[in-house]
């Protein structure tokens, strides 16, 4: 949906996406996946603005400080991913507006490397992230050789909701 609005994006991800596959034998592979970083970049943006797993529950097994609160141990806390993929004071004034060059190298370094969690982090992260990269980024690949996407939709119009996933 974000390349059907975003047409300068899915463009630029179909030629990168030409450069490494310019050859039809090229095996779609784990190092032919690697190299498509703007691919990368532009998967990461979207699971910022629409994370899978829009929140998830984690009990606290020590007493911990956040700010200046005290949490005992024992407490459920509800960690807002879609919250915190939108923070102005982490992601900028335009934290709302799609944006894949958040992503890049030099950006992500001024980040703090827990504020962009769509797999969650941790001991307790998803076992399939590293899967669920690859299998995202197969099936973009074969879909954007064959097909390009339009909209009318405009991003800004559309309502979530928060479930077990987002909707």
């Amino acid at each position: 949906m974000l390349l059907a609005i975003h047409q300068d994006v899915q463009e630029r991800t179909f030629i990168e996406i030409k450069e490494v596959f310019q050859d039809e034998n090229v095996k779609i592979d784990r190092n032919s996946l690697g190299k498509l970083n703007y691919l990368d970049i532009v998967i990461k943006e979207s699971m910022r603005l629409l994370p899978p797993v829009p929140l998830i529950g984690r009990e606290t097994t020590d007493e911990i400080v956040l700010d200046d609160h005290t949490v005992p141990s024992g407490v459920t806390l509800l960690i807002n991913f879609f919250s915190l993929h939108r923070r102005k004071d982490i992601w900028g004034d335009d934290a709302e507006n799609f944006n894949p060059d958040r992503f890049l190298s030099e950006n992500e370094a001024k980040r703090h490397n827990h504020s962009f969690l769509p797999f969650s982090e941790g001991s307790r992260n998803c076992i399939g992230k590293h899967y669920a990269m690859l299998a995202i980024k197969t099936v973009l690949v074969k879909f954007l050789m064959n097909y390009k996407v339009k909209t009318d939709l405009k991003y800004e119009e559309l309502k979530f909701k928060a479930d077990i996933t987002l909707k």
